[in-house]
């Protein structure tokens, strides 16, 4: 997920944030509601921002969204920036994620 100016989400993934964020807001919504659902967030964004705190900020976001709203956890937030080579930067992100949909994949397997 990547962040525009001002640490606001991109056009397409705006609804789906506003959404998130409106759910954790609501009262008629359970604190428990998403979880049945594994996630994991993956933030693209530049290093540059940082100070002005704007860093993946859409991704974080998300990130706390689906927490508060008690989804479970497969990687922790991951943070991508275009200052520096994205491959090394993912690599271990998604070896933790996939590490971790190994352990769900086998502890939830039949036999």
């Amino acid at each position: 997920l990547s962040t525009h100016p001002d640490g606001k989400p991109p056009p397409h993934c705006a609804h789906f944030c506003t959404l998130l964020d409106d759910h954790i807001n609501d009262f008629r919504v359970n604190r428990d509601a998403l979880a049945h659902l594994h996630f994991a967030v993956l933030g693209f964004g530049s290093a540059d921002y940082e100070p002005a705190g704007h860093f993946c900020t859409a991704a974080a976001q998300v990130d706390v969204f689906l927490e508060k709203l008690a989804a479970c956890r497969l990687a922790p937030l991951g943070r991508v920036s275009d200052t520096r080579e994205a491959e090394k930067q993912v690599a271990p992100w998604l070896s933790a994620l996939l590490h971790s949909l190994d352990r769900l994949f086998f502890s939830v397997a039949p036999g």
